[in-house]
């Protein structure tokens, strides 16, 4: 048995240091079964690089744009085994955190996933920019992508990925579990380096 840890956050984790279990923790440096070209490696949040592990694992030899939406929309590229980066923009709750905290009326609301046509409220209104303006955002990314990557699979995933998969006109694999698989996909080929 073996506990894998990753993290993106400054969370304490010190309470696995007296663990009976043997822990295996994954950051950006940790060896993984692809090439990186992203420049700044030590910046580059876990979650991101375990999401192109895995979405390489399942389509080796082919280009893909993984779409990660969590609280911020991440999309990376990999290009047939090699990770070249992507774009990170505000997720669908930031945004309406941003209208509220930057403005001194708009009200702080939770995103819904009721579709919305027109805004006909302040908060429809705040809901449709907000949700359309991503999806405008998300469909875009992927015909821009698609310049440089004609053949792309394009992957999605994140606690939010539900309400893109029902409105993003251009094919796509939904992946729930990306990141726990990139997890077990490091752990083991870490395992294999150890076995060599």
């Amino acid at each position: 048995m073996q506990i894998v840890v990753a993290s993106v956050g400054a969370r304490d984790l010190s309470f696995l240091n007296n663990s009976p279990i043997p822990v295996f923790r994954i950051n950006s440096q940790t060896p993984v079964p692809l090439a990186i070209e992203y420049k700044t490696i030590e910046t580059l949040g876990v979650d991101r690089l375990l999401g192109v592990v895995a979405a390489n694992e399942r389509f080796k030899n082919d280009q893909i744009l993984i779409i990660d939406a969590g609280t911020c929309v991440t999309y990376d590229i990999c290009d047939r085994g090699v990770y070249k980066g992507g774009a990170i923009s505000p997720g669908l709750q930031m945004r309406l955190n941003a209208m509220h905290d930057g403005t001194a009326r708009l009200p702080l609301l939770q995103f819904s996933m009721q579709s919305v046509t027109i805004g006909t409220t302040t908060e429809s209104s705040m809901m449709m920019g907000a949700g359309a303006g991503l999806l405008s955002e998300v469909e875009g990314m992927i015909n821009r992508f698609k310049i440089d990557f004609p053949d792309l699979k394009v992957i999605l995933t994140g606690g939010d990925s539900t309400f893109f998969e029902q409105h993003v006109k251009n094919a796509i694999f939904a992946a729930p579990n990306l990141i726990l698989d990139g997890l077990h996909t490091v752990y083991q080929h870490n395992v294999s380096l150890v076995n060599e």
